[in-house]
């Protein structure tokens, strides 16, 4: 399965590696609202980023395999291991 997740910040996308963490947000929307979580990613191995035909051209993408995520609803809730949901053996495209 593979998850979109926004970098927290350009900092957090440039310090994204391979075996290494970072934080973001995925949204998606539920019942017609727009819900938001903030994420703590272990990332697996980073491979070569295709662009698709729906990709934005100011946007910058990174593609990680095999990652786990930890879904939190605060920033402060992940940053301290404060967890709702954890999700192992994504393939993470990172954005920012």
């Amino acid at each position: 399965m593979e998850l979109k997740i926004k970098a927290l910040d350009a900092e957090e996308f440039e310090a994204a590696e391979a075996n290494g963490h970072a934080y973001g947000t995925v949204s998606q929307y539920a019942d017609n609202q727009l819900i938001t979580r903030f994420v703590y990613i272990s990332f697996g191995r980073e491979v070569l980023y295709r662009e698709n035909v729906g990709d934005n051209s100011e946007t910058r993408y990174r593609r990680f395999l095999n990652c786990s995520v930890e879904f939190s609803f605060t920033l402060e809730d992940a940053e301290i291991g404060k967890i709702v949901g954890k999700m192992s053996g994504l393939d993470v495209v990172l954005y920012c």
